[in-house]
Order: C-alpha cells, then structure tokens, then sequence
C-alpha cells in the first residue's frame, strides 16, 4: 500500500510538474502573441504610411508630366509663332527688295525708332 501511495504521490509531482510546464508555456506562447499583434499593428502602420507616400509621389508625377506636356505645347506654340512671324519677315524683306534703295534707308530709320519706342513702351506696362 505505500508502495502504490507512493506511486500515486511520485505521478502526482510528475503531473504536477507537467501542468506547471504547460501553464509556463502557455503564458509565454500568451506574451509572445501580444507582441506578434503589437510588431503586426506597427507593419500595418508603417505599410499605410508607404501607402499614402506613393499615393502622393504618385500625384506629384502626374503633376510634372502635366507641367511639362503644357511647357512642351507652350513651346511649340512659340515655335509656330516664330515661324509665321520669321515667313512674314521673310514676305516683307522679298518686299522691300523691290522698294528703291533710298526708300530702304527711311524704312530701316523709321523702324529703329519704331523698335526702340516700343521697347520703351513695354517697359513701362
């Protein structure tokens, strides 16, 4: 009979201890998946932060290539309006070709005064 109750008594301690164990692990594996949550809540946080980053950078793209297909039609209008303006010269030079040379001296005379008023005159708007 003691044999057996100390039988009992050794697989008591032995479960005892087992429990003990399980209880250890149990609140560790506890610990452990609060962190979990915690490290997962900081990803997710960091995650939509790059999120709103790229969405942002994203809009400032789009913006500078909009600026710069605005700058590049700007500057294709200037070029066209270059161009008509440089044919029209080229219209009235074949023009005054025609024009005696003592007429042409008048003319050039007449627009340097006119380009030199009309400098002055912009820069008073």
């Amino acid at each position: 009979m003691t044999e057996t109750l100390d039988e009992r008594v050794a697989e008591h301690n032995m479960l005892t201890a087992s429990v003990k164990r399980a209880e250890d692990d149990l609140a560790a594996a506890r610990r452990r998946n609060l962190e979990l949550k915690a490290f997962g809540s900081d990803v997710t946080g960091q995650i939509d932060e790059l999120n709103l980053e790229a969405d942002t950078t994203a809009k400032s793209v789009r913006q500078a290539v909009k600026e710069k297909e605005d700058k590049m039609v700007a500057h294709d209008v200037l070029k066209l309006e270059v161009k008509r303006l440089r044919d029209l010269l080229n219209s009235r030079a074949d023009q005054a070709g025609s024009i005696p040379p003592s007429s042409t001296s008048c003319f050039r005379s007449s627009v340097e005064s006119c380009s030199v008023n009309s400098l002055y005159s912009s820069d008073n708007k």
